[in-house]
């Protein structure tokens, strides 16, 4: 299965958690603090162009004892195409604005000490989409390359990304015909159908367990109601050798450390075939994937495996390596949430390719000086001030620090996490408007550093990114806010 990893679209209310429209438009001879967007479109090409900010809220939160929760929050101006700016005298303060990426918008916090901070919408998309038609079905009609033996089946679309499985036909078939298949909205990372056109890529994909063994790049089209697809399957070459050393042993001894505390870890390693890897974004054909056994021996450890990349001339192979342990918290009526602690490391893969999850862990999370190390805490704070936000890593070399703010919103049995902002900054300390937070309501904190990844984030500049990057994450106790 494809496992999604992408964002979010917006709308164009005035009023954004609590703010007043208080702004004092642009002045070209006052310093101005800024935002710029620029629009990121993911499909069989990357296309960047400066997104438009006329409908992304946006606001630069000052210091304020005498406003409402500590912060004065001055409403930005669109500045040209992709640029809101605000006149907050000349300081350097953070931005809070809804990132209008998809399939849902994130409201996010930028806390870096510039006066135009630089930030991407990305998008899995054309860089001109348009809907799909309604009900529009593709009809696969596909020679197998060998004869059925178990294989599953996958239709898989780039540019207008979506993806199904395909019923397989009796094992010794030789012919895939599942009849038309509609694509639903369910099938797209985004949430949302585009029309496929012939810039995209239309494959049938065939897996042995997790490893593409075969595969099918149909004509390129432009979508109608009913489109047929086929031609004889192609064997993947499996010539490729990916070649790993990683620390397994290491990777547990720092997860153990974690508080609350969480189980034993599980390692598993990815290839896929990525038109968004320059972004560490892996969405893409998946080539293979496998967990990894336990550690039973000192560190280094090697991990081998052959795979191939059929599509490498246009889509470069992204190998993610994933530690991640769970902990399941418990709380009124029993319903359950799953917490969770890991270390993820996204690189193109290489001969005796070391793998050490270098971006710190991170520890001891702090809301207002509780430390949140155990569940059902309970952070007083102001209606007069932020809630301020710190932790420390067990690295200290990282290049970006980010928090987001979960609620637990119970369900018949168990708690959705639903994301109410990231706030990301230079040190691991950030400070979340106080109306952010609701009474009576759980909540928990996720903290991560990252390692690479930014390649210009000490100028506040989000927009540039780059492979190897690496990141490690931990969640906090649950907790609540009370005056």
């Amino acid at each position: 299965m494809v496992r999604w990893g992408l964002v979010l679209a917006l709308g164009g209310c005035a009023q954004l958690a609590g703010i007043d429209n208080t702004s004092k438009g642009v002045d070209a001879n006052v310093p101005m603090s800024r935002l710029q967007l620029e629009h990121v479109s993911i499909g069989t090409t990357i296309a960047r162009s400066p997104h438009d900010a006329s409908t992304v809220n946006a606001s630069f939160l000052v210091p304020d004892p005498a406003a409402p929760g500590g912060l004065r929050k001055v409403v930005a101006t669109l500045e040209g195409t992709d640029t809101l700016a605000a006149d907050v005298g000349g300081a350097t303060v953070p931005v809070l604005y809804e990132s209008p990426e998809l399939p849902n918008p994130i409201l996010r916090i930028l806390d870096f000490p510039v006066a135009t901070m630089k930030a991407i919408v990305p998008i899995l998309e054309h860089p001109t989409p348009e809907p799909a038609p309604a009900g529009a079905t593709i009809t696969p009609n596909v020679t197998l390359n060998t004869a059925q033996a178990g294989q599953t089946y996958q239709l898989f679309t780039i540019g207008a990304w979506a993806s199904v499985a395909l019923t397989a036909p009796a094992d010794t078939a030789t012919q895939l015909a599942p009849g038309p298949v509609t694509l639903a909205v369910a099938n797209s990372p985004i949430r949302r159908l585009d029309k496929l056109t012939i810039d995209d890529v239309v494959m049938v994909l065939r897996y042995t367990g997790n490893q593409l063994v075969a595969s099918l790049v149909a004509t390129p089209f432009d979508q109608v109601m009913n489109n047929n697809i086929g031609g004889t399957m192609v064997a993947t070459p499996l010539n490729q050798t990916l070649d790993l050393r990683v620390n397994q042993m290491a990777a547990t001894q720092r997860l153990s450390t974690v508080r609350p505390a969480v189980g034993a870890p599980s390692f598993v390693w990815r290839l896929r075939a990525s038109p968004g890897l320059d972004f560490a974004i892996d969405n893409g054909p998946q080539l293979h994937a496998a967990s990894v056994a336990a550690p039973i021996a000192a560190d280094p450890q090697t991990v081998t495996a052959m795979y191939g990349n059929p599509f490498a001339a246009n889509f470069k192979t992204l190998l993610t390596w994933d530690i991640r342990a769970n902990r399941t918290y418990t709380g009124a009526s029993m319903l359950t949430a799953t917490l969770a602690a890991g270390m993820t490391q996204r690189a193109e893969p290489s001969a005796a390719l070391a793998l050490t999850a270098p971006a710190g862990l991170p520890d001891r999370i702090t809301a207002n000086g509780i430390v949140l190390n155990v569940d059902n805490a309970s952070v007083t704070a102001s209606m007069d001030a932020p809630v301020e936000v710190s932790f420390v890593t067990d690295a200290p070399s990282n290049t970006l620090y980010n928090v987001e703010l979960f609620e637990l919103v119970p369900g018949a049995m168990t708690y959705t996490l639903t994301r109410v902002v990231i706030a990301s900054a230079a040190t691991p300390n950030v400070k979340i408007p106080r109306d952010l937070f609701k009474p009576a309501t759980l909540y928990v904190l996720r903290a991560f550093s990252y390692a690479g990844c930014y390649t210009s984030v000490a100028t506040g500049d989000l927009s540039q990114q780059a492979l190897p990057c690496a990141f490690s994450f931990a969640d906090s106790g649950v907790f609540q806010v009370t005056p």
